[in-house]
């Protein structure tokens, strides 16, 4: 499983090794469950489902709600 790192001000490299910030560490709890649950699909379902539920506009959509 990918996950990206966004995009930070300034140098690639400095923005990776960069620590992360209260807003990025309130999020890693939410992210580790997605995660969880992407497993299960590939698990269970298959990769392919877990690429169509998970993947593209209506997921980012989704997930935005």
């Amino acid at each position: 499983i990918k996950i990206g790192i966004g995009r930070g001000a300034g140098s690639t490299k400095d923005y990776v090794l960069t620590d992360f910030s209260v807003d990025e560490r309130r999020g890693l709890q939410s992210l580790c469950d997605l995660v969880s649950e992407i497993v299960e699909f590939i698990v269970t379902d298959g990769v392919l489902v877990a690429m169509n539920r998970f993947n593209g506009p209506a997921a980012r959509d989704a997930s935005a709600s």
